[in-house]
């Protein structure tokens, strides 16, 4: 864990406010508002963190849909500091906070959405990921989009899934969510969908190029797991899925499979 100098550090590059107690009470509390520090909107789904005075963890909840969490602090009086994750933005880590016996504080930290990476960096990872795609894939010619492992690195920080994870980096063209595309029948949900059809329209999902079930997939390609995509528009999964593809196939290729390719003999 990194000196209280450099949270302080973090902290003022990532704009995090500390606001006054709100008021006395006899339970210590902490009540941890996340914003965007571009739009100023509350960010649902973050992964925040109390850490005691010794860096150690004592409970992880993630923020619910009004940006709020509130920790109840049986520790005692202290210094604590708070870690915060959350795909498409910047983590951080607080300063020390410190907690009197009856204190109930309110913390407001600011997120930075993560940048936009430079050019040079996709083109070389790309380079990389050619020979661990498909036949009939072209990079240069295909009619979709690459995603790469470093754009995937910066917005799985904190991400319950790939569906967090490639939602949060936004795919021209389609919706990355988990749908019910049949309300009668349970088993029947998809991950992503083509936005100028309809939310019902299905997109076929493969993991390492194996067909993968809603569960599969979330299963398989863990955020921490996942290492590159691949979206297919209509026009060429078709062509190479078959029928069943013509709203478009994602394509999820895991860390192991690119262990795995890289261990076989040539």
């Amino acid at each position: 864990m990194p000196s209280v100098i450099a949270f302080r550090r973090v902290v003022l590059a990532a704009s995090v406010g500390f606001l006054a107690p709100t008021s006395a009470a006899r339970a210590q509390a902490i009540i941890v508002v996340v914003t965007d520090s571009t739009r100023g909107n509350t960010l649902e789904g973050a992964l925040v963190s109390l850490l005691d005075k010794n860096a150690e963890l004592l409970v992880m909840q993630r923020t619910r849909d009004d940006g709020r969490i509130t920790f109840s602090v049986s520790d005692g009086a202290g210094h604590y500091a708070i870690s915060v994750q959350r795909f498409g933005f910047q983590s951080l880590v607080s300063n020390w906070i410190p907690v009197a016996n009856t204190d109930t504080l309110e913390v407001t930290i600011r997120l930075r959405p993560v940048t936009e990476l430079p050019p040079v960096v996709i083109k070389g990872q790309l380079d990389s990921i050619t020979p661990l795609l498909p036949p009939g894939i072209n990079p240069k010619a295909m009619s979709g989009r690459i995603i790469v492992p470093a754009e995937i690195d910066r917005h799985s920080m904190g991400a319950r899934d790939f569906v967090d994870v490639l939602g949060s980096i936004g795919i021209a063209g389609l919706t990355t969510t988990i749908i019910r595309a049949d309300r009668f029948r349970p088993e029947h949900r998809c991950i992503a969908s083509v936005r100028s059809i309809s939310t019902r329209a299905c997109v076929e999902v493969y993991v390492n190029n194996m067909r993968a079930t809603t569960d599969q997939a979330i299963d398989l390609a863990s955020p921490e797991n996942l290492d590159f995509a691949v979206w297919l528009r209509a026009v060429d999964a078709g062509v190479l899925y078959g029928t069943g593809a013509s709203d478009g196939v994602l394509l999820l290729y895991t860390k192991d499979y690119r262990r795995a390719r890289s261990a076989r003999p040539p």
